[in-house]
């Protein structure tokens, strides 16, 4: 299974649609947004382009996200799926923590306590992958609003994680 990851896209549509199409060239599975997604636009944009693939988008908020419950509840038959604020997801049989990274003891405590196989965030605009003991925390970068905007495809039966420059 194929990840695509991808965080702070700020509302920025056009960004945003590269991103899924350097996802879709991937071949991607599964689609997680770490948070400060920044419109209803951008969760158009990702349903749009996932949702005629069966391709499901895993979402949750950033410190800018401030949605309304339409938007929260996106859509039961859109494969678009609202975490909140933390999400925790098994797929391919990995457990896996999203969240966007503005709260350091949500996110450290989903690093360090031996759970997760994965911790996908964001928040920081800078791409980086480390591990701690068995856990793989992951940061895709940033869309919008980073001096080299990324996002990031992980292929879970081989744990092998590229990044993608995203430019419009």
């Amino acid at each position: 299974m194929k990840l695509g990851i991808l965080s702070d896209t700020h509302g920025h549509t056009d960004r945003t649609r590269t991103a899924c199409a350097i996802l879709i060239g991937e071949s991607v599975d599964a689609v997680l947004h770490c948070g400060d997604v920044g419109s209803e636009g951008v969760l158009i944009e990702l349903a749009t382009v996932f949702d005629p693939l069966g391709i499901t988008v895993y979402v949750v908020q950033g410190n800018v996200d401030h949605y309304s419950t339409d938007v929260t509840g996106f859509s039961a038959d859109v494969s678009i799926r609202m975490l909140g604020v933390y999400g925790d997801i098994t797929l391919d049989d990995h457990r896996i923590a999203i969240v966007h990274g503005d709260d350091g003891r949500r996110r450290d405590y989903a690093a360090t306590c031996g759970t997760f196989d994965y911790v996908f965030t964001g928040h920081t605009h800078a791409a980086c992958d480390e591990r701690i003991g068995d856990t793989r925390i992951i940061n895709p970068g940033a869309v919008y609003r980073a001096a080299e905007p990324s996002i990031a495809v992980l292929d879970l039966a081989t744990d092998t994680l590229q990044y993608f420059p995203v430019t419009s």
